[in-house]
């Protein structure tokens, strides 16, 4: 009732009240990356903490860097259009011993850690420092010198683990040659990264400082190594030896459920999350022996099964590695459960093959990284620019202008094999490029088969639902029928007009009920309100058939 006490003259007077609030659209396109990272502070570990471009990620956890997937993937969410994403960096407790080695050299005993945790570099990963200039005639070493990251070309010729085969790929991207390193009767090897040249003045700390340039340099710029240490103390005038170091083992790390169980239950702490990746549980090698896959599947029902409560999630999968991704049977046992009965099927997940390979510009080499990163960019861009309800795939949306290559090359072949199981292929485009060239979920045989569809309804659902906050407690009365049935059908109208829903009128398009005719007498005296929402989805286009016929007899003039 309106205050009469400031009422003095005869007349009609104006009051404002607040309106209802209108429904605003659900946020759709912000990831949680977990995994593994180059640094992570003790109180990061399994907290979700906001990232809000590459630099912001770059301060608090590192590098893009081999052997940790969280970097690479982060780095490519945003360089496809990715704006904000939530990262849950996870370390085993205690932390694992990280590969290291002392590198000698004549100016110095510099010591080397790998750029992140985990057995990667074991067997595989050495060090050398060479002369990078002429060696004076009253010396034995040249005053310069490069330190290289190098693997011996047997292994890139017969690999035998998945990071192995990784770095094959690496060196194959990247066009590295084998060859000898003096003193002559080495075997040939691949320098999978250079730096230099140095000297002794690039091993000294300048004033205030508490790296030196090498350390600067080669921490900043590579992807495989860290120079924690360089002592000069037992510098000497003797020769340079070229002695290959390898990396004293690092622990393995297994990235199994257990291994993230903490960080799953602190996605609950971020609402506005939609989208997830776990991207180190997918470095698994599945080209030839699908029967130790058991560990990913693990991780994949782990996530579905904590998000039961959380339906706004949508999870992107990593399928794991496969040296020739055109043997498409192992990626196809892994989702049907062809190999260990236990098939993936869920409409709120979608899993991408294989590993693209894209260009890291900070090392200024391309990589092998699985799929979850430019496939959440491309989720991103697609949503910005087009809306949730268009697939985030094919030659408009699906791009993937970061790549350079493929793990393997599929055909369309290949893809008739995959795509019936919900695997959604990437795969090159005469004319376009490496592309996503699938949009389903690994639910394939149902209506919500398609990710646009499936994460559209959850936009809708979740919008919707936080809309109608304000109705909790309010009185159960026609007036409240119609303000809901107002409210929700201004917002699905708005949808309607920018083309998210098919219908050439909005009510072919869809209905809102909400009146006596569904909610009873009995179901209002228990504080129940129903609000029946019916919508008429858009389908992709996956198979566009185009018939042709040969016209005969006279031929047009074509005027």
């Amino acid at each position: 009732m309106s205050d009469v006490s400031n009422l003095l003259h005869p007349g009609v007077y104006i009051k404002e009240l607040p309106g209802l609030p209108s429904m605003v659209g659900a946020s759709t396109s912000i990831p949680v990356f977990i995994g593994a990272t180059e640094k992570l502070a003790d109180g990061d570990c399994n907290v979700a903490r906001p990232v809000r471009g590459w630099a912001d990620y770059q301060a608090r956890y590192g590098s893009f860097v081999f052997g940790a997937q969280v970097g690479a993937a982060v780095f490519e969410f945003f360089a496809l259009g990715g704006a904000f994403c939530y990262v849950i960096g996870v370390a085993p407790d205690p932390l694992p011993q990280v590969a290291n080695v002392d590198v000698p050299d004549p100016l110095a005993t510099i010591h080397v850690v790998a750029a992140s945790m985990g057995d990667w570099a074991n067997d595989t990963v050495q060090v050398v420092t060479l002369d990078a200039g002429p060696i004076p005639s009253n010396a034995s070493a040249a005053n310069t010198f490069t330190l290289n990251v190098v693997i011996d070309a047997s292994v890139i010729a017969d690999p035998t683990t998945v990071w192995q085969k990784l770095l094959k790929v690496y060196v194959t991207a990247n066009a590295i040659k084998p060859a000898p390193l003096s003193p002559a009767g080495q075997d040939n090897y691949y320098i999978l990264e250079s730096y230099g040249a140095f000297n002794a003045a690039s091993l000294k700390l300048p004033a205030g400082a508490t790296t030196c340039p090498l350390q600067d340099v080669i921490n900043a710029k590579s992807m495989f190594i860290r120079v924690q240490t360089v002592d000069t103390s037992g510098a000497n005038s003797g020769a340079r030896s070229s002695t290959l170091v390898p990396l004293n083992p690092g622990d393995t790390v297994t990235y199994n459920a257990s291994f993230y169980e903490d960080a799953l239950k602190a996605v609950s702490a971020v609402p506005d999350a939609t989208l997830i990746a776990t991207p180190d549980a997918a470095i698994v090698d599945m080209s030839t022996d699908t029967t130790n896959v058991g560990p990913v599947k693990d991780v994949i029902e782990s996530v579905f099964t904590a998000f039961k409560h959380l339906p706004n999630m949508f999870y992107v999968i990593d399928a794991p590695f496969v040296d020739t991704p055109s043997n498409t049977q192992s990626v196809v046992d892994f989702v049907t459960g062809g190999s260990d009965s236990r098939p993936l099927i869920n409409d709120h997940g979608g899993l991408y093959y294989p590993y693209p390979v894209v260009l890291n510009p900070i090392s200024g080499y391309s990589t092998p990284i699985p799929p979850s990163g430019p496939v959440l960019g491309l989720y991103a861009n697609t949503d910005m620019n087009a809306g949730v309800w268009v697939s985030p795939a094919g030659v408009v949306n699906g791009r993937v202008t970061t790549a350079t290559a493929l793990t393997g090359w599929l055909s369309e072949g290949d893809q008739d094999t995959c795509n019936p199981h919900g695997i959604n292929v990437i795969r090159p485009i005469s004319g376009y490029g490496i592309t996503i060239y699938g949009a389903r979920t690994l639910n394939p045989g149902t209506s919500t088969r398609y990710v646009s569809v499936r994460r559209f309804l959850t936009y809708v659902e979740q919008t919707i639902k936080a809309g109608l906050q304000w109705v909790v407690f309010q009185n159960i009365d026609i007036i409240l029928y119609t303000t809901v049935v107002r409210e929700t059908t201004a917002f699905l109208t708005s949808l309607w007009n920018m083309g998210a829903l098919y219908g050439a009128t909005v009510d072919q398009a869809f209905f809102v009920t909400c009146d006596e005719t569904n909610n009873t007498p009995d179901q209002r005296a228990k504080g129940i309100l129903n609000v029946a929402v019916g919508l008429a989805v858009l389908s992709p286009a996956e198979f566009v058939v185009v018939t042709i016929s040969q016209i005969t007899g006279s031929p047009s003039s074509g005027s």
